[in-house]
């Protein structure tokens, strides 16, 4: 589950739920239905949206308004493991269970489409445990054993480190 301003989103098998927040307490006003498989990640977006990602390999991106899939992105070979808005550059990363980082461009939502504008490639960190933007144009992407630094300006390995547990004393 995860929470926005005013709402909290809550993996409920193949759907998600949207919950309305209020002071002492919330109230469920919707449901996000598409998913064909259990739901695994949401996030909440921009501009009153939310992505979640399933075991069906699929990437969704929904209006929280009205409860309507506003995009379905099926372009990953296995699970999504990890989602991440990068706001200042209207992007949406996801990372998947096959070693793919992808980048979204939201802006380019033309006709209902999403174009994934790069991705990287055998990224050995699965699953993805974190994602976190370290500045505008880097990300920090760690596993349990692995960590690695991406330029979003050039999509590139910056640095990476293997055997994590390894370098602690």
């Amino acid at each position: 589950s995860l929470i926005d301003d005013a709402h909290l989103f809550v993996a409920n098998g193949t759907k998600v739920s949207v919950f309305q927040i209020f002071e002492g307490g919330s109230t469920l006003i919707g449901d996000f239905i598409g998913h064909k498989n259990k739901v695994t990640k949401i996030i909440p977006l921009s501009e009153g949206k939310a992505a979640s990602a399933s075991d069906d390999f699929d990437l969704r991106i929904w209006t929280v308004a009205t409860y309507k899939q506003i995009i379905k992105l099926k372009d990953h070979k296995s699970f999504i493991t990890a989602l991440l808005e990068l706001k200042a550059k209207s992007l949406l990363v996801s990372g998947s269970d096959d070693g793919n980082l992808k980048f979204w461009d939201l802006k380019q939502n033309i006709f209902g489409s999403v174009k994934c504008v790069n991705m990287i490639s055998n990224i050995k960190v699965n699953p993805f445990n974190s994602m976190v933007e370290m500045s505008t144009n880097k990300l920090l992407i760690a596993s349990e054993h692995n960590a690695f630094i991406i330029d979003t300006d050039k999509f590139t390995i910056v640095k990476q480190v293997q055997n994590l547990l390894s370098e602690l004393p």
